[in-house]
C-alpha cells in the first residue's frame, strides 16, 4: 500500500516554492530505517547511498555517491524546534554550491525566505553531481529519495505526538 502526502517544498536550485508528494511505501521496508533511526539507507539506488541525520523535529536526508560526495540534500522540518539550525546547514551548502557552480542554480542570487514556509516543509538542493546522472538514474534516485523523505517525515510526526 502506498500513501501520498503533500508537503510544502522549496527547490533551492530554481527558487520555486511548490509542493512535493512524499510517498509512504511499505513495500520497500523503508520505514524500518526511519524507525530505527539508521543513518544509512543502502541498496535502493545503484551506486548511491542515502544518509539520514536526525534532529529534534527535523532531519537531513543526503544522497551521496560511492566516494561520499554530495549528490542532493533534502531537509525535512515538522516543528520550529530546530528548523533554523537545519536551514543554516542547507543554506551553507546552497551558498557553496552557488559559488562553485552558479550556472546550475537559477536561484543563487535571490535569498530564499524560509521563515514564510508553512510547516511541515522540505527544502531540496541538487548538487553538480546530480546533473551528471543519467535521466533514468535521476528518476529512480528522486523517486526513492521521496520515499525515504516520506518515512523520515512519518517518524518525525510520530515523535511530535
Amino acid at each position: 500500500m502506498t500513501i501520498v502526502k503533500h508537503l510544502n517544498h522549496l527547490n533551492l536550485n530554481t527558487g520555486e516554492k511548490t509542493g512535493i508528494e512524499v510517498l509512504f511505501a511499505d513495500w520497500l521496508n523503508v520505514e524500518k530505517f526511519a524507525n530505527q533511526q539508521t543513518g544509512r539507507v543502502e541498496t535502493l539506488i545503484e551506486d548511491l547511498v542515502i544518509k539520514i541525520e536526525w534532529g529534534p523535529g527535523t532531519a537531513l536526508v543526503r544522497l551521496v555517491n560511492k566516494e561520499d560526495a554530495p549528490v542532493s540534500l533534502h531537509a525535512v522540518a515538522v516543528t520550529n524546534q530546530a528548523a533554523d539550525i537545519i536551514w543554516q546547514i542547507v543554506e551553507g551548502a546552497w551558498l557553496q554550491e552557488g559559488e562553485k557552480h552558479p550556472s546550475l542554480h537559477a536561484n543563487h542570487r535571490a535569498y530564499p525566505d524560509i521563515e514564510q514556509m508553512k510547516l511541515p516543509w522540505v527544502v531540496s538542493l541538487f548538487g553538480v553531481l546530480w546533473y551528471g546522472l543519467s535521466d533514468d538514474l535521476k528518476a529512480k534516485a528522486y523517486h526513492h529519495t521521496k520515499i525515504v523523505v516520506g518515512a523520515v517525515y512519518w517518524e518525525l510526526k510520530g515523535r511530535e505526538a
